[in-house]
């Protein structure tokens, strides 16, 4: 048989206390429009350019005033950028070093290389980042906003392959961001 005792009410009416309290918390958050849900402003540098770094400025050195952004497309902009840039820097690249980078080579000419440039995706084992993956799979998609002449040989001179790297560097951005 269930006894009513002093220490039960008591936690009862602390627990309907609670309750209440997180109801009324709830609803004061739940009417203001500010909280209505998940991230609805970030503050960035109020510079001329409103682009995520590298394009605009890069916020970790930032000096000067800061502006706040309520636009979804641009915080998803910036937030995108940002795991690009802490997804490079808090783990070692595999396209800097390990089994990948091997393959690729350090001049970016072998083989493999160049059947990513054609659209071929490699079949290596299993990366520890999901990242690594998309990355690669976003590089070998065709990319139609460039030219169709370009080449995919790869050379020694800087001046000859910038624009492919340029090119790749864009569309990795451009299809992550997306």
């Amino acid at each position: 048989m269930w006894r009513l005792t002093k220490d039960k009410v008591e936690s009862l009416i602390k627990r309907k206390h609670r309750r209440w309290m997180h109801w009324t918390i709830g609803k004061v958050l739940k009417d203001s429009q500010e909280y209505v849900s998940g991230l609805n402003r970030i503050d960035i540098p109020a510079a001329p350019s409103i682009e995520p770094y590298p394009m605009g400025p890069d916020s970790k050195i930032w000096k000067g005033p800061w502006r706040s952004i309520t636009d979804q497309s641009i915080i998803v902009k910036h937030i995108c950028a940002a795991n690009i840039r802490q997804y490079n820097q808090a783990y070692p690249t595999p396209f800097g070093s390990g089994v990948l980078a091997e393959a690729i080579g350090s001049m970016a000419n072998s083989p493999l290389a160049k059947s990513i440039l054609e659209g071929n995706l490699p079949s290596l084992p299993n990366f520890p980042l999901q990242e690594t993956q998309k990355i690669l799979e976003n590089l070998v998609k065709p990319l139609l906003l460039v030219s169709k002449n370009i080449k995919s040989e790869i050379t020694s001179k800087w001046s000859a392959c910038s624009n492919d790297v340029s090119s790749i560097y864009d569309r990795i951005l451009t299809n992550l961001l997306v």
